[in-house]
């Protein structure tokens, strides 16, 4: 059981018998290379201390229970229910978290504006449990998108998932642009071969310089990256419609460098 209090420092402190932890929650955009519009964002967590020093993030993620994880889902559909904007919003959850039925009727219930869809950053349980296709079928029959996270050559799990889940967006891991960057071939393979896999099409991470952003642009397909937007504390509305219209004039302004 965990206890739940809002911070002076503008976060979200859970805290249990034990321990306790602080967290700041932040969104990234996932945006058109073509455009440079901002189609959804993807809600980040940034670990903070009491002195309100940043810590590191991924490590306390990869140390937590499921029930932790699922809590603080919940709180981040409740604080950016609050928040005026109409982009979807992806938040981060493990596949087995849907084999709870209680959990899903309530993450339901709360995405009264279908807002909020899910991202599955990790497949640590069996895919052909039952529960959990029903579960991922009623959520994506009322409109909530199912998508696979940080999917890379080496990623079994990731592998074994592709037809048994149909996922709306595949989101590629930053090593693809590492080592692919401009290589048309390899893109084109990796679009025909996961395309029938998902309905909606793949977003590729990792995006962080000019020249990625320009390799992409040839294709039907979204991205994420620094080159667009770090992370950042929410702003309103009106502040992200004034980004995305900056982005897409330095998009513009630089292919005639």
């Amino acid at each position: 059981m965990f206890t739940v209090e809002y911070s002076t420092c503008g976060g979200v402190t859970i805290s249990n018998k034990n321990s306790y932890v602080t967290l700041e929650f932040l969104l990234q955009p996932i945006y058109l290379p073509k455009s440079g519009e901002t189609i959804y964002c993807e809600c980040l967590s940034r670990v903070i201390n009491e002195s309100g020093e940043t810590l590191n993030s991924e490590s306390f993620f990869d140390n937590i229970d499921d029930e932790f994880i699922k809590t603080v889902f919940l709180l981040q559909m409740e604080y950016f229910s609050n928040i005026k904007t109409s982009k979807g919003i992806f938040l981060n959850l493990n596949l087995s978290a849907l084999e709870d039925d209680e959990f899903v009727e309530t993450v339901i219930n709360k995405n009264i504006y279908n807002k909020f869809h899910i991202e599955i950053n990790e497949i640590s349980t069996s895919i052909k449990y039952s529960k959990i296709l029903k579960n991922i079928k009623r959520l994506q029959k009322l409109g909530i998108f199912i998508v696979l996270d940080d999917y890379y050559e080496e990623n079994i799990a990731a592998h074994l998932s592709l037809g048994l889940i149909e996922w709306d967006y595949i989101k590629i891991d930053r090593s693809f642009l590492l080592y692919n960057s401009g290589d048309d071939d390899c893109l084109k393979s990796l679009i025909f071969v996961l395309r029938p896999y998902c309905k909606h099409g793949l977003i590729i991470e990792g995006v962080e310089t000019y020249f990625q952003n320009e390799y992409l642009k040839k294709y039907n397909i979204l991205a994420q990256g620094y080159f667009y937007s770090r992370p950042r504390k929410v702003t309103n509305e009106r502040e992200d419609h004034q980004e995305s219209e900056l982005m897409k004039k330095k998009s513009k302004a630089n292919t005639y460098h």
